[in-house]
């Protein structure tokens, strides 16, 4: 299976697929990661020999899975212990996909122009004023002679 093969089944929510790229960068580190999803909710063991940074593991995989987009996760709970050991040191948890408030848009205001008037000028009239109803009328000319038809005559057959 090829690393865009794993990057889609991780982005439809599949847990080893997520378990799989956090172990590329996490294995190097001596950290395992195993992963199941459950009822929307993806459950993440980080294994390791030496104790495991919390806010460093939460934020790795907070951010990770909020860039990957993975549709089905709704929550994420995270486990860390020992390797060995079956009691974790710590749990943590979140909530992914949560809609991030949008601030709301401030909209500016166009300036308002005031054009000074000369004294003794009369205002400048408004755009109603400006553009009055005009009643119109519409005359057909008259059709020149030779364009005249003259009507068409039958003959009946004999």
């Amino acid at each position: 299976m090829t690393q865009s093969d794993v990057l889609g089944l991780a982005k439809q929510g599949n847990p080893q697929a997520i378990a799989s790229l956090m172990n590329l960068v996490l294995q190097p580190k001596g950290v395992t990661v195993k992963a199941s999803l459950q009822d929307r909710c993806l459950h993440i063991l980080f294994s390791c020999a030496e104790p495991l940074s919390q806010s460093a593991l939460v934020t790795f995989a907070r951010t990770g899975l909020t860039n990957l987009g993975a549709i089905p996760i709704d929550q994420v709970k995270l486990y860390a212990q020992k390797t060995g050991e079956k009691t974790p040191i710590w749990t943590d948890g979140f909530q992914l996909g949560a809609p991030t408030p949008v601030p709301t848009p401030r909209v500016a205001v166009p300036p308002t122009i005031k054009v000074p008037q000369p004294a003794g000028e009369p205002a400048l009239p408004t755009f109603a004023q400006k553009f009055q109803p005009v009643a119109v009328t519409v005359e057909e000319p008259p059709v020149p002679p030779e364009l005249e038809q003259e009507p068409e005559q039958t003959v009946a057959p004999v």
